[in-house]
Parts: C-alpha cells; sequence; structure tokens
C-alpha cells in the first residue's frame, strides 16, 4: 500500500516536513499499519522539536521474499535535510522492531550532523 502524508499530523497539526510512508510487506493489516505510521509520525515529530532542517522523510517497509533470512522484515528511511540526505536500512524479525531500528539510526545521525553544523557555524 502506498500512502503520503502531506504536512499535517495525524491529529490534523501543520509539521514542517513532509512524510511519505509506503508498506510493500503485504501481510501486514490495516490497524497494524496504521500504527506503524502513527509511530513513524510520532517519534519524527519529536525529532523535528525546535528544528525546521528537514524537508522530507520516506520511510518503506518490506518483507523481502526469501523466507530463509534471519529476519522477516525491513525498514528503509530517508531524510532529505538542507542540503544532503540520510538513509538508513534496518532488518528485524518483526515490523515495528526494523521501523524503531532504522528510525533510531536516523535519529543518530541527524543529531550528529546537526552537532557539526553548530560548530562549523559557530567559528
Amino acid at each position: 500500500m502506498f500512502f503520503i502524508q502531506d504536512n499535517k499530523s495525524s491529529n490534523g497539526a501543520h509539521r514542517a516536513f513532509r512524510l511519505e510512508f509506503y508498506n510493500e510487506a503485504q501481510q501486514l493489516g490495516g490497524s497494524v499499519e496504521k500504527q506503524l505510521r502513527t509511530d513513524a509520525e510520532q517519534y519524527l515529530d519529536k525529532l523535528m522539536k525546535g528544528h525546521n532542517d528537514l524537508m522530507k522523510v520516506s520511510v518503506i517497509l518490506e518483507q523481502p521474499a526469501q523466507k530463509e533470512l534471519s529476519y522477516l522484515y525491513q525498514a528503509r528511511v530517508s531524510v532529505y535535510e538542507k542540503p544532503h540526505e540520510i538513509s538508513v536500512i534496518a532488518r528485524q524479525v518483526t515490523p515495528d522492531g526494523a521501523l524503531k531500528e532504522a528510525l533510531d539510526a536516523i535519529e543518530h545521525q541527524v543529531h550528529a550532523r546537526r552537532a557539526r553544523y553548530c560548530r562549523f557555524s559557530s567559528r
């Protein structure tokens, strides 16, 4: 399923970035997908609090075809940050585990980039 959420959060508030959410894992039901999308929204809204550097975030949940893999789900998260792009892939046995791991990695990289920018701009 393909879903684009423009610059509004699920509660209708305006957001500074555009969120694209794609679910390519066929076995996930609508309620699970909705919860994962809401979790991603809340996580990213928290990351953006007090900042306006993210332009667009793309979240893609996948379930690879090979059943013998040690993971069942893969989450790809890409953040388009002025003027760069940060992308991560996380693999876990659950969709929420893959999403959380990917979002944690994105958060770490965004914080690191913000810290480098702060040091650079204060010179």
